[in-house]
């Protein structure tokens, strides 16, 4: 009886639209299926732009593989979920969102501080935070939340006077 040899061929294309909406250990999980997979990837920065670090993964990641990870993104990071990861500090966190200067939405749950900071690095220089989720943290005092108000509305407040020049820009033009 001959044994026949089976073929194997590179995934289908419509599986690599999916990677991008993959939370980070499915992500990394599908880097170890195939060659093809793992190049797509690993060279691809599409699946890196919108990080979501959820169980399992949450309880080992740390600030610096968070770094390593983020870094893939080259800068241009969107989304950042952060679902209780223990090991990641403010410090850690902070250092993700200077690299990433275009975060637009965040989340944290049971995240210990680094919120305020993390807001107010995110509301430098005109940017838009478009969307900031915080649950699970407990003892935040009223003034931080009036902070993180502030902050949001500072944020608005911005962005319609960058819009309103920008558009009055246009207009003036002959």
């Amino acid at each position: 009886m001959a044994v026949e040899k089976e073929e194997y061929s590179a995934p289908n294309e419509a599986l690599f639209f999916v990677l991008a909406y993959l939370p980070l250990f499915e992500l990394l999980s599908m880097t170890r299926v195939c060659k093809s997979l793992r190049e797509a990837i690993n060279n691809d920065i599409l699946p890196w732009l919108k990080l979501v670090v959820d169980r399992p993964i949450n309880c080992i990641l740390s600030d610096d593989i968070l770094m390593e990870v983020a870094s893939k993104a080259e800068a241009r990071l969107q989304v950042l979920v952060l679902i209780n990861c223990v090991k990641i500090t403010d410090d850690g966190l902070l250092r993700v969102i200077a690299q990433n200067p275009h975060i637009s939405k965040a989340a944290q749950a049971y995240h210990q501080g680094g919120v305020i900071k993390a807001l107010k690095l995110l509301s430098k220089n005109s940017h838009r935070i478009k969307s900031l989720k915080i649950s699970g943290i407990y003892g935040v005092r009223k003034e931080d939340l009036e902070t993180i108000q502030s902050l949001i509305n500072h944020n608005q407040t911005q962005h319609r006077e960058t819009t309103s020049f920008v558009t009055n820009t246009r207009n003036s033009r002959p």
